[in-house]
């Protein structure tokens, strides 16, 4: 065999190894991208307002919620909990800030850019481009960001939400031609809801349980809102929490390689109480039942305006009212069903941590009480729904630790390997996630409060009072008021919260434990009066 030849053997032999090894490394190239989209997961956040997690299938509710059961059966389900404020704006501050309201300062609703129709001091604060919220953080290391719906917490618009979409602005725009036809409409066919004219059909029984109410109530202020209640005459597609639907799909549908972080947040089951067909007609208030506690009322919540409504609404009315509240969680079932596709349509569901959730809870008719106007702090308008999916990471389960919605942006942080800034004081749940069996619970106790916001609506607190605040564990809750009136329930034997054990002496040594965990979670959370 001549020289030449063996030459020419060698050098194709060094061309075919080279080809292989460019293969090889292609191979790896696209093993390492798989490996690091791995490593940096989306998120995908869907919020309701005003959602008691008692409604829910999940919960061992009433509501027939297949969606988000199936959601809760692939994640992580909490059944402890709880918002920092039962209000919206802080308590939604506080999910994004990782942080409480005392210390972020929002103790107020946010109203100029969602909810113009309702005058708002001049100089009120909510977030600002300058804050460090999580979707900012996310936003500064390549993450897509989202929001579309319900929002409620800024003054002005924040740069790293392009295309924001809001309750009152850009739906308000959309639905400006509906609106002012309603508001064509005999007053008493339409309720005004912060500026949305709604065309409202009242059934006749709901009328007839209105005839005993009192000229006071029938007059208030919010009258509008309870005694225009029914079903919502307008075509199922022009509802704002199936638009928010629509923007959050066509935006799971765009994501393309760069991570990505969206919130989808519903204004249901928060009033207007109004839902359309066919959800309306789902739920027979005539079978509807009447929680075990409803007789069940202390009288120093008498005067609330909760309390009030259901007085003077009465048995009949109740029922109407969770009627609506049950077809309008049925409808944001299916909204999470339409989201749930699309995510599994773009092949990332798996590393894609799936957060659903709620602002607040609702009364729904416990202690004789609807909605969220009251001080209390019962577990129904304290505790939200929170279930948290990661495929790639979290095992399944169902965990009795309790958990605070501020403690929801460090968490997310760490699980996308993104450093804690120390502006936040939440907790990071993320080790106990990913080893719910063995890992201890990063906290014992819970806070949630009720604060002062100023006349001004700015987030400045030298000037604010003591405020009320409730602690809660598990087994345990303690509550207390700025004249020091106390509450302590013991949770696993009173559920329902109907035996307050403040003034029992049997629980003395309970009740200074308990005081003493809330004035350390004050402490530790940097709250001064």
């Amino acid at each position: 065999m001549n020289k030449t030849f063996i030459d020419a053997k060698i050098s194709l032999n060094y061309i075919i190894g080279g080809i292989i090894v460019l293969l090889m490394v292609g191979c790896q190239f696209k093993t390492d991208t798989r490996a690091v989209d791995l490593v940096t997961p989306n998120i995908l956040i869907i919020m309701c307002d005003q959602l008691n997690p008692k409604a829910l299938g999940c919960y061992g509710g009433p509501v027939t919620t297949p969606n988000i059961d199936k959601l809760a059966s692939e994640g992580v389900i909490f059944n402890n909990a709880v918002c920092p404020y039962p209000v919206c704006s802080p308590s939604r501050a506080s999910i994004y800030l990782g942080k409480y309201p005392h210390e972020h300062g929002i103790a107020h609703n946010v109203m100029k850019i969602d909810y113009p129709a309702i005058p708002s001091p001049e100089t009120e604060e909510g977030i600002s481009d300058a804050d460090t919220t999580v979707i900012k953080l996310l936003h500064q290391q390549g993450y897509e960001t989202h929001h579309y719906g319900k929002w409620h917490l800024t003054e002005e618009p924040v740069s790293y939400l392009p295309d924001h979409f809001h309750e009152h602005h850009q739906y308000a725009i959309e639905m400006r031609r509906v609106f002012n036809s309603v508001s064509q409409l005999p007053r008493e066919k339409w309720m005004w809801w912060y500026g949305w004219a709604l065309p409202v059909i009242v059934s006749p029984a709901y009328t007839d349980a209105l005839a005993s109410a009192s000229r006071e109530f029938l007059d208030g202020y919010y009258s509008e809102f309870v005694t225009k209640i029914g079903r919502l005459d307008l075509p199922i597609e022009t509802n704002f929490d199936v638009r928010v639907t629509d923007k959050t799909v066509e935006a799971l549908n765009n994501t393309g390689r760069e991570p990505f972080f969206i919130v989808g947040s519903f204004n249901y089951p928060h009033d207007p109480n109004v839902v359309p067909s066919p959800y309306y007609e789902m739920y027979d208030p005539d079978n509807i039942e009447l929680p075990v506690n409803y007789n069940s009322r202390d009288p120093f919540f008498e005067e609330d305006w909760g309390r009030i409504v259901v007085d003077n609404i009465g048995e009949e009315g109740v029922r109407e009212f969770l009627r609506i509240y049950y077809a309008s969680v049925h409808l944001i079932d299916d909204q999470v069903g339409r989201i749930l596709e699309a995510l599994e349509d773009t092949g990332k569901k798996d590393n894609t941590i799936v957060v659903f959730t709620a602002d607040h809870g609702d009364m729904m008719a416990k202690q004789g009480m609807i909605w969220k106007s009251t001080r209390a702090f019962y577990n129904d308008i304290m505790k939200v729904p929170l279930i948290i999916s990661f495929p790639a990471k979290l095992k399944p389960d169902r965990t009795n630790v309790p958990i605070n919605l501020a403690d929801l942006a460090p968490t997310l942080l760490s699980l996308t390997n993104q450093e804690i800034p120390p502006s936040m004081t939440g907790i990071d749940y993320s080790e106990f996630l990913l080893d719910t069996e063995n890992v201890t619970p990063p906290q014992e106790y819970v806070l949630c409060e009720r604060i002062q916001s100023n006349q001004e609506h700015t987030r400045d607190r030298m000037n604010a009072g003591p405020g009320s605040f409730a602690i809660m564990s598990a087994s345990w809750k303690y509550i207390r008021y700025p004249d020091d009136h106390e509450f302590l329930y013991h949770l696993s034997e009173d559920p329902e919260e109907m035996n307050n054990l403040a003034e029992n002496d049997t629980y003395a040594d309970k009740l200074k434990e308990m005081r003493m965990a809330l004035k350390d979670k004050l402490k530790e959370t940097n709250f001064t009066n």
